[in-house]
């Protein structure tokens, strides 16, 4: 019976090359929780715009504020920069 020694065992192991899976979860664990957090932070900012300027398409004589598109923008969410369209209102208050 031949003994294996540790240089036959060395050997093997240096010719294998490793699939970097703990790359590839950290990766994906960061997939998945940046797009549902992206999701969030356009839910709210949207939000806020319509505590601001109310409902679309709705007639508000009281209004103080309207909506004024989106405008780009970036945000930094799981240690990355985003790009967003984050959503714009404008004042109906005039000051001079």
């Amino acid at each position: 019976m031949r003994k294996i020694g540790k240089r036959a065992k060395e050997q093997s192991a240096a010719g294998q090359q490793r699939f970097p899976f703990r790359w590839l979860a950290h990766e994906s664990l960061l997939d998945a929780v940046i797009l549902p957090g992206f999701g969030f932070v356009q839910d709210e900012l949207e939000a806020e715009r319509t505590a601001l300027c109310g409902e679309r398409y709705t007639h508000q004589a009281q209004r103080h504020a309207v909506r004024a598109g989106h405008v780009p923008s970036s945000l930094v969410l799981g240690g990355r920069r985003v790009e967003i369209q984050r959503p714009r209102a404008r004042s109906t208050r005039v000051t001079n």
